[in-house]
């Protein structure tokens, strides 16, 4: 069904994160049984980095899912990535 993340007519979906489709991020039909999300998943790899461990601040974690459940496959497998405001000369000044 053109417009929706997931279409699954007679199943109840539940733990879900439906996130990032083409036609949407909704259900189409089926029973909507809770805990579903839309959110980035926030993986510790790159794009096309085929790592999908899960960093501590995931929405799918289960410190973080509406029901305090793995939401996925990959459990977590990264901390968060520290940042803070530099300078180019700063940068560059590392690697000499």
């Amino acid at each position: 069904n053109q417009g929706t993340g997931i279409y699954a007519p007679s199943a109840t979906v539940s733990d879900c994160n439906i996130w990032d489709n083409d036609g949407g991020d909704g259900l189409g039909g089926g029973t909507d049984g809770g805990g579903n999300i839309s959110a980035d998943p926030l993986f510790c790899g790159a794009p096309g980095s085929e790592n999908y461990y899960l960093t501590s601040v995931s929405p799918c974690a289960p410190d973080h899912s509406p029901n305090g459940v793995l939401i996925g496959a990959w459990p977590v497998g990264c901390g968060t990535v520290n940042t803070e405001a530099t300078s180019w000369g700063a940068l560059k000044a590392i690697y000499r």
